[in-house]
């Protein structure tokens, strides 16, 4: 893989590499995540590669659900909370 020279000294030993999708259908590419404290790459050089987990579509309304959960759970939360702040009597000044 060439890497423009612009590029080049900040991959660092402690950056990591991806592969991403561009968009839902989009092409395949290479994210590399920069590192800051490693030592710069040499030529031929390695990182280290972080496998990503694909989503399928029989995934989807597992995700879906999870999210509905997540929202119900956060209204629940938001709800009590503003229903005991509703019931508590407000506090004048004498």
């Amino acid at each position: 893989m060439r890497i423009d020279k612009r590029f080049q000294r900040a991959i660092r030993s402690d950056s990591t590499a991806t592969v991403m999708i561009d968009g839902l259908l989009g092409e395949p590419y290479l994210n590399i995540q920069r590192g800051f404290n490693g030592s710069v790459v040499a030529s031929g050089g390695e990182i280290r590669f972080v496998p990503t987990h694909e989503l399928r579509i029989k995934d989807f309304p597992a995700a879906v659900e999870k999210m509905v959960n997540c929202i119900q759970t956060a209204k629940d939360a938001s709800g009590s909370k503003d229903q005991t702040v509703s019931d508590t009597p407000a506090k004048t000044k004498p």
